[in-house]
Formats: structure tokens, C-alpha cells, sequence
């Protein structure tokens, strides 16, 4: 039996929130092989370590992004894996193999488990190299009491490199049919595409809304770029029953916005928000507060970008440095000071989140300050 392990997403304010969509295609993948899989969830338990002790599989798998990363080391210290095979996948491991091999983890898949299958079930060890398979399967029945709209996704990786960002930079597409067959399967009327940038490959984006357009059963949100939009792709994806794009703006400032490489510019954010507006399209803004270089002036150059554009909805996040990503692994390169450690990447209330960061303009707690009051102004 091979049992798979959803560590505690504690560090939301709704831990039934965020799918556990990565471990779910491995689960469907193994089934496909005709393995036996109990899938353990513990988005929400009141105990984990004794749920997790109770597996029952002769291969332990567990996932983890890197606010997930305490209750891989609870398990490790408390030893209730010992003598089993176990492996770790995930964003953390893809990006800090080493940090889960030292906890005394058997192995680490960087990249979608499903391609590791026939070393995992030899129970191979140490690093796990996977490549990006083309088509994705998900057996959703294998978790239950998830809150909003049903996940999906088209793409594996991402073609572009924001300096922010830990995704592997090779990218591949799904087949618009597969993805279509996922969406007919799918009983909640409401998807979201958890995919970064869902209109990066134009003809692909059009050919999936012709296909959709006839469809009554689904209504769809998802996140894009502002360089990968234009007035006639939105106006397609809105007669396909698309109902929301969420964008990274980050800043308002286009300083801030090349020390991202977000190869973006301000702009295009305002031309991206005016063409959604136009075509009836909620407009929803990802604002970042703390970049390196982040200054008095770069923040009130966002807050006029907010207050002119006037997203329908603004979900704002203190900057953090993800492992992996050129920040965390180059900090000298960047006007940013912090340290390098798993913890604190909370992502619950905001009235609990304070920054880990400053920059040569800004202290800690003034990048605190700005969050508190943008919360307020723009939440």
C-alpha cells in the first residue's frame, strides 16, 4: 500500500481552502499502476502527528510547500516513520532537496511525482530528478470539505523568471481536449485555473474558449499576466463563461517592477484593468509590499496605481523570499535584507503578519505599517 500525506495547512485562515491538487495527480497516477493508496488529509486535523503515525503503507509520501516545512521536521524528530520507505515532494523539496534529506527522509522528487512512479515503488533514494509529464489525471474523490471554486490545472512549470519565483522555468502545455475532458468530469459549477499565467500560449487560450463557449454546466476565474491579455482574447474567454482575471501587479512602480524581471510594466497593468472592465470581466489585483528596493516612494507610487485602476478586488501580501528563487539564492544582488530560515511563512490574518524583510529605505516594521494600512484602505 502506498500511503500519501497532506500535512497540516495551518498557515491559512481557512486550511480547506487551497486543494491539495499536486499529491491528488501522484494518488490518481499510482492507482493508474494498480497500487493501493490510502490518502491521508490533515489540511484541518486536530492531530496529525497521531493521523500521520497511523499510516499504514510500506511507502510514505508527503508533500510540502515551505509553511508546510515545521511538520516535516515534527515528524522526522518524533521518528513515526521509522523503518518505511518515505519520500518528500512538493514546492519545498523541488526547491531545498537538501533541507529534507537531512531530516532523515529517504528520498526527494524535484518535479511532478507522477514521473517518478517506477523509482518510487523501487524505493529509490537521495534526489529524484522528474520531468514534466503532458497530460494531468486527478481522482478528486479522494478528498473531501474543500471550500470554493474546484482546482484545475493546464500547464506544469512556467516560461518566465521573475526574480521572486521558485517555479521551474520549463514549461509544458496540456492538451486542450484533455483539459476539456477534465472539465466535463468536474460536479462543482465554479472552476479556478491554479495555473500562474493561463493565457500564455494565445492560440492554445482561444482554442480552449471555443470549446467552452457552448457550455452551461461551469463559470471560470483564473490568473494571467498583464502582457499576455488583449481585448479580443478577453471578449472570447468571456463568452466562455470566464467570470474573473486575477493579475500580478505587485507594484505600481516600475523600478520595483524591473528588480522583479517581471518583464511587465505599469502600463500594461492599467491597459490589462481598462480591457477587463471593458469586457465585463472582474479585475483582480496581487499586490506585493516589501520587493527589494522597496521605498517611501515606490509604495505611494502603488497606492495612486490602486486608487486610479480600481480593481474589483486587491489581495495584498508582504514580500517574502521563497527558496529557490534569484532572491533568496543571489540576495546580494538585491537592495534586501533577511534571514534565511523555513519559518514564518504565514499566510493567515492579516493583522498577524508582520515583514521579515527590510530594504535600505525601509525597516521591517515600517514595510509592517504600509501592510496594515493598505489592508485596510484596499481589502
Amino acid at each position: 500500500m502506498i500511503s500519501l500525506i497532506n500535512p497540516p495547512s495551518d498557515f491559512l485562515i481557512d486550511p480547506k481552502s487551497v486543494y491539495p491538487l499536486g499529491l491528488l495527480t501522484v494518488a490518481t497516477a499510482f492507482q493508474e499502476v494498480g497500487q493501493e493508496v490510502e490518502f491521508i488529509d490533515l489540511a484541518d486535523s486536530t492531530d496529525p502527528v497521531g493521523e500521520a503515525e497511523a499510516a499504514r503503507g510500506n511507502i510514505i509520501g508527503l508533500t510540502a510547500v515551505t509553511a508546510q516545512y515545521k511538520w516535516l521536521k515534527i515528524f522526522a524528530d518524533k521518528g513515526i516513520f521509522n523503518g518505511k520507505y518515505t519520500v518528500v515532494g512538493g514546492a519545498h523539496a523541488c526547491a531545498e532537496s537538501a533541507s529534507i534529506l537531512d531530516l532523515g527522509y529517504s528520498a526527494v522528487c524535484t518535479g511532478p511525482g507522477e514521473d517518478a512512479i517506477p523509482k518510487l515503488l523501487s524505493m529509490e533514494t537521495g534526489v529524484i530528478n522528474c520531468s514534466l509529464p503532458g497530460n494531468i489525471r486527478v481522482n478528486r474523490s479522494l478528498v473531501s470539505g474543500y471550500r470554493g471554486p474546484a482546482p484545475l490545472m493546464v500547464a506544469r512549470g512556467c516560461p518566465y523568471s521573475c526574480s521572486f519565483c521558485a517555479h521551474p522555468k520549463s514549461w509544458r502545455l496540456r492538451d486542450v481536449s484533455d483539459v476539456v475532458d477534465e472539465i466535463n468530469n468536474i460536479i462543482d459549477s465554479h472552476i479556478v485555473f491554479y495555473d500562474d499565467t493561463l493565457t500564455a500560449n494565445r492560440k492554445w487560450t482561444i482554442d480552449l474558449c471555443e470549446r467552452l463557449k457552448d457550455t452551461e454546466e461551469h463559470v471560470f476565474r483564473c490568473s494571467t499576466r498583464a502582457d499576455k491579455v488583449d481585448a479580443e482574447l478577453l471578449t472570447r474567454m468571456r463568452r466562455a463563461h470566464f467570470r474573473e482575471v486575477a493579475v500580478g501587479i505587485e507594484s505600481g512602480d516600475q523600478g520595483i517592477l524591473d528588480v522583479l524581471n517581471k518583464q511587465t510594466t505599469v502600463e500594461q497593468n492599467t491597459e490589462a484593468r481598462r480591457l477587463s472592465r471593458e469586457t465585463g470581466l472582474r479585475f483582480r489585483a496581487f499586490i506585493m509590499l516589501g520587493s527589494p528596493g522597496e521605498s517611501h516612494r515606490s509604495i505611494e507610487n502603488t497606492r495612486t496605481w490602486l486608487r486610479k485602476n480600481e480593481p474589483d478586488s486587491v489581495a495584498i501580501y508582504i514580500f517574502k523570499p521563497l527558496p529557490g528563487c534569484d532572491i533568496w539564492k543571489h540576495p546580494e544582488k538585491y537592495d534586501i535584507s533577511f534571514e534565511k530560515n523555513f519559518e514564518g511563512y504565514y499566510g493567515g490574518r492579516p493583522e498577524e503578519i508582520v515583514s521579515s524583510i527590510s530594504t535600505s529605505h525601509l525597516t521591517r516594521d515600517e514595510i509592517t505599517a504600509y501592510y496594515r494600512e493598505f489592508i485596510k484602505e484596499f481589502s
